[in-house]
């Protein structure tokens, strides 16, 4: 036999071999690894995983999937570690793929209690979001998008609704009438008091009564500008406080129901505020109360404090200078099975009139709601 026949002979099964390690195997460096140690971690599916799998932690190749087996009705997956890797005690699991197409792996989500996982440990393991899920999603967004659009034509097109809108907005109009009607009623006694004031000014401009004397000898006057600096200093933070107000309903189309606020807003700086709500909750039939301190940075204003006689936070982002606003809130955090997350927008149509739409529960589907709403600030 030649000899470049043997050695093409030799360099055919060679090659052989190493075609069916790696399709058995998948992965050679496997057969260089140390042995590692081994964790346990358990599904409720594990679609998509196959053995030899990457596992990884912060996004760095820490061992492989070394076995899939059926326990019960749950994916129990053996996972080996290699040796020298710390895994935190506390550390879950969860299925993930590098991008879209990407191959399933494992990624663990190191824990934060003290000490290390021991060999034969077992994770726990966190559901990942599937296409399936997020597809269910979408149809539940679409399906409350065509709500949104049934309220809209009920809230437009029926007679029930536009009697309530009408009432609503002469409930807010009403108030400013009664303000008009002070004015009116008071208007003889408001001028006399300007025309008094008119008088008393052009007294001190003559040096007549004590501050006319005051402003024309200097002495006196500069002491006087001393001790109203001084003044001046501890009065100035109540001076340059900043007072906003409005009057807000919201119109709950499934429930059919009106929720209305009273809204008293506090600034005593451009970018610290506090925010007081008197709130007639329709569902309770009674009134409750919100009590916010807030801190503005640029267009984020974070805040947290009491949301309708219950403990929670939220956050606002303002955009198109300030004409338009997306609010979360987050409250009542004891409520099982989750806490009362409510997201809604708010629209500056005017200076003193804006058109708010949300979704209130948002996270528990039985009580979802849309809701619209309108606010006019003073």
């Amino acid at each position: 036999m030649k000899r470049e026949l043997k050695i093409g002979i030799f360099i055919s099964i060679a090659l052989s071999i190493v075609a069916a390690a790696v399709f058995v195997v998948g992965d050679l460096s496997v057969l260089f690894r140390k042995p590692g140690y081994s964790l346990y971690v358990s599904f409720d599916t594990a679609a998509g995983l196959e053995k030899r799998a990457v596992v990884r932690m912060a996004g760095v190749k820490i061992g492989y999937v070394k076995d899939i087996r059926l326990k019960g009705s749950r994916a129990n997956v053996l996972l080996n570690i290699n040796s020298g890797i710390e895994v935190p005690q506390g550390s879950k699991a969860t299925l993930a793929s590098l991008g879209l197409l990407g191959e399933k792996h494992i990624e663990l989500l190191p824990g934060a209690e003290p000490g290390i996982c021991q060999p034969g440990d077992i994770l726990e393991g966190v559901p990942p979001v599937s296409f399936d899920q997020m597809g269910t999603m979408l149809l539940s967004i679409g399906n409350e998008f065509k709500e949104m659009g049934r309220v809209i034509s009920e809230l437009i097109g029926g007679e029930e609704s536009r009697d309530n809108f009408r009432k609503t907005l002469s409930n807010l109009s009403s108030f400013s009438s009664d303000l008009k009607e002070f004015f009116g009623v008071n208007k003889e006694e408001l001028h006399k008091g300007l025309q008094s004031s008119s008088q008393a000014v052009q007294k001190i401009n003559k040096g007549e009564g004590t501050l006319g004397k005051l402003i024309s000898q200097p002495e006196l006057y500069t002491r006087a500008e001393d001790a109203v600096g001084g003044l001046e200093k501890l009065i100035y933070p109540v001076s340059n406080l900043r007072f906003t107000g409005d009057l807000r309903t919201e119109y709950y189309g499934k429930s059919n129901l009106l929720k209305n606020y009273f809204t008293l807003g506090i600034w005593p700086t451009e970018k610290k505020y506090l925010l007081a709500q008197v709130i007639h909750d329709p569902w309770l039939d009674k009134f409750v109360y919100s009590s916010q301190f807030g801190i503005r940075r640029g267009g984020i204003a974070p805040r947290v404090g009491i949301m309708e006689s219950k403990v929670g936070a939220g956050v606002d982002y303002y955009a198109f200078r300030d004409q338009l606003r997306f609010s979360l809130d987050v409250f009542d955090f004891n409520r099982r099975p989750h806490p009362h997350f409510r997201f809604w927008t708010r629209f500056a149509a005017s200076k003193y009139f804006n058109l708010l739409v949300g979704v209130d529960n948002f996270t528990l589907a039985p009580r979802r709601e849309i809701y619209f709403g309108l606010e006019l600030g003073f």
